[in-house]
């Protein structure tokens, strides 16, 4: 199993960036490779993705979700075997640390190798930040459930 962390600071309140990340519906704005992301009933995301050319489904679970402090999530399916944690921390009154802590087995299609999955995990930070802080994400709203963990 392989282990990344990874941080980014942005300049945007804790609850802006969390309810943000938890808009899964809006991923593919700044995620590349991701063509869509909707919540399903029991604490599942389905994934859409391009990858190589190629069109690619799986399921997340979440397994946790504490409102602007965390949100864990794990897949394990069709060769997807992963689990991440991310974690909100204010650092000031508008400005947030995101930290992604995931681990994964490598595998062919999202992270064949360590570097691989570092360059999307920054990426992924990279363009979140630039997201909000160009756009400011919207207006702060109440995502109904919150990314409810699965039952």
């Amino acid at each position: 199993m392989s282990h990344v962390v990874r941080s980014v600071e942005i300049m945007a309140p804790v609850e802006r960036v969390y309810e943000q990340w938890a808009r899964v519906e809006e991923y593919p704005r700044f995620l590349e490779d991701v063509d869509a992301v909707s919540q399903l009933p029991g604490g599942r995301l389905r994934w859409v993705s391009s990858v190589g050319g190629e069109r690619h489904e799986w399921l997340t679970d979440v397994v946790e979700s504490q409102p602007h402090r965390r949100i864990a999530l794990r897949a394990d399916e069709a060769g997807l075997h992963a689990a991440g944690v991310l974690l909100f921390e204010p650092v000031g009154p508008a400005q947030t640390r995101l930290t992604v802590q995931l681990d994964w087995l490598q595998d062919q299609l999202f992270a064949p190798d360590e570097r691989t999955a570092v360059i999307h995990v920054e990426h992924a930070l990279e363009a979140l930040k630039g997201f909000l802080e160009t756009h400011g994400g919207g207006e702060i709203r109440r995502v109904s459930g919150d990314l409810a963990p699965m039952n």
